[in-house]
């Protein structure tokens, strides 16, 4: 229930984060900024290590993936929480239970030979699945940082903030910590996110190739019986696989850096 109601709001809060240029902590003096980030660095190393006792039994690709899938799926637990609890059935509400898959309609088709084209992707998950608020998150995200690297790097530019007109950033020590506080704060919520979204956008662009029952067959000359080539009997995984996979592991490496620069903010 937590999940569904107060994750989405990081759909809207980081970017409006961003993008009105607040920073992502508050603090009055320096020694509270130094020890914010260094509990928040400690909080990072201990669920660092709890994804990876996680990790022990499920694998490490898996376990390092809870988080990438959690993230983009939480508009659709809010909705379905709104749907099957709260909302009446005269208004769209749904009685919660399970549904087999094979009872529900699909408009798309994704298996082989003849896949829906780009454009019946666009319609049906962009317009039709949420996936355009994806697609929103990570534009406006890309922007909110754009607009905080020109008020770090440009004060020419006088970009005004939400709080307050345009600052001026002078020292090279002064830029690194705004850099820190307005972008790159530790766990970089916006940027792991972002990542997650561009699952589903992703998909929409270059969806995966699906093989056909015949590729995916070959017949035992013995039984008569058609069996699963030896390459499609499991999932198949690049040796490396995704980069974001290693996604927890960047994390920990940039808030081991933080960690260690606490001493000189």
């Amino acid at each position: 229930m937590i999940t569904s109601t107060l994750g989405p709001s990081s759909y809207v809060g980081l970017p409006l984060t961003l993008l009105s240029g607040y920073p992502f902590v508050v603090y009055h003096q320096t020694w509270q900024l130094a020890w914010l980030l260094r509990l928040l660095c400690l909080w990072v190393f201990l669920d660092t290590a709890h994804k990876g006792s996680l990790a022990l039994f499920v694998g490490y690709r898996d376990g390092m993936r809870f988080d990438q899938a959690d993230a983009w799926l939480m508009p659709y637990y809010l909705v379905t929480f709104i749907r099957g609890f709260i909302l009446p059935s005269r208004l769209g509400g749904t009685r919660p239970g399970f549904v087999p898959s094979g009872s529900l309609s699909s408009t798309l088709r994704e298996r082989a030979p003849k896949p829906s084209s780009l454009f019946r992707r666009l319609h049906v998950l962009v317009g039709q699945q949420l996936v355009w608020l994806h697609a929103a998150f990570i534009l406006a995200c890309a922007l909110g940082v754009a607009l905080n690297l020109m008020r770090c790097f440009n004060p020419a530019a006088r970009i005004p903030t939400a709080y307050s007109g345009a600052e001026e950033v002078v020292t090279g020590h002064g830029r690194w910590v705004f850099l820190l506080t307005h972008v790159g704060w530790p766990p970089m919520l916006w940027l792991g996110q972002s990542i997650s979204c561009w699952i589903p956008v992703g998909y929409v662009l270059w969806p995966p190739r699906e093989v056909t029952a015949d590729e995916a067959l070959e017949l035992d000359a013995k039984t008569g019986v058609r069996y699963p080539k030896e390459e499609y009997w499991g999932p198949r995984r690049g040796r490396v696989g995704r980069w974001s996979d290693h996604w927890t592991l960047l994390v920990t490496a940039y808030s081991v850096v933080a960690f260690v620069g606490s001493w000189y903010v």
